[in-house]
């Protein structure tokens, strides 16, 4: 029985890998996005049954405005290719794959360096695609079936719409969440969270019309934002 997963590192210099049944099919570096929309579309017409696991990784202390936002967007462009597509996904955090990967450095250039070495190991036949670029997304695909995903698989472009107001806390935030934002004229008003600034409460959000709103959380509703 066939298990295809589409393993994501959402970074910009992060890539994706595919395998079936643990079997490495396909691993890519991130080139730009025309290239990684037609290799996906080309992924869903083979293996039509296809899931994806996305790295969620939060936002930091000390991280600048401009390397979030362009993770925001990152972030988000994945979320609306494999929607187009109708590819079901999961997010994992960075600290869940490693510790299934096993005893790794604490200091994230060894840390790289030996996932990248391990990953080798693993698959020699595709020794000259691994590099430090595309190592986290083979991992993040060879563990997906022993992860807990952390949030429901997503299946439709809009499902159940949740207010703002459990989030009032803006440390609930995470960049990449996917948006509704309320009372703007655009005809589409769905994105993606782009930038939090924590302490006055704000965020922007990177819609699909390819335009950038700032408000409040108030705002704002989340799409299947993940409530227990």
């Amino acid at each position: 029985m066939d298990n295809v997963i589409l393993g994501i590192d959402p970074g910009a210099s992060g890539g994706f890998c595919l395998m079936n049944n643990q079997k490495m099919i396909k691993l890519c570096k991130f080139t730009d996005w025309h290239e990684t929309n037609t290799e996906i579309e080309n992924i869903k017409y083979n293996y039509p049954n296809v899931n994806a696991v996305i790295e969620k990784v939060h936002a930091m202390p000390g991280q600048g405005v401009t390397s979030m936002f362009s993770f925001g967007m990152n972030f988000g462009y994945w979320h609306g290719i494999l929607v187009a597509h109708k590819i079901p996904f999961n997010y994992v955090s960075p600290q869940k794959w490693q510790k299934l990967v096993g005893n790794l450095p604490i200091e994230k250039a060894d840390r790289k360096r030996a996932l990248r070495d391990m990953a080798k190991n693993n698959y020699p036949e595709q020794e000259k695609l691994i590099n430090l670029n595309t190592a986290d997304a083979v991992w993040i695909a060879k563990t997906a079936n022993t992860t807990e995903p952390e949030e429901p698989k997503y299946q439709e472009p809009i499902g159940t719409v949740f207010t703002a107001s459990p989030y009032e806390n803006i440390q609930e935030v995470t960049l990449g969440d996917m948006v509704i934002v309320k009372n703007i004229q655009e005809s589409n008003k769905i994105g993606n969270v782009a930038e939090i600034n924590v302490n006055k409460k704000t965020v922007k959000v990177q819609l699909l019309v390819n335009k950038v709103w700032e408000g409040t959380l108030k705002n704002i509703c989340w799409i299947k934002k993940n409530i227990d």
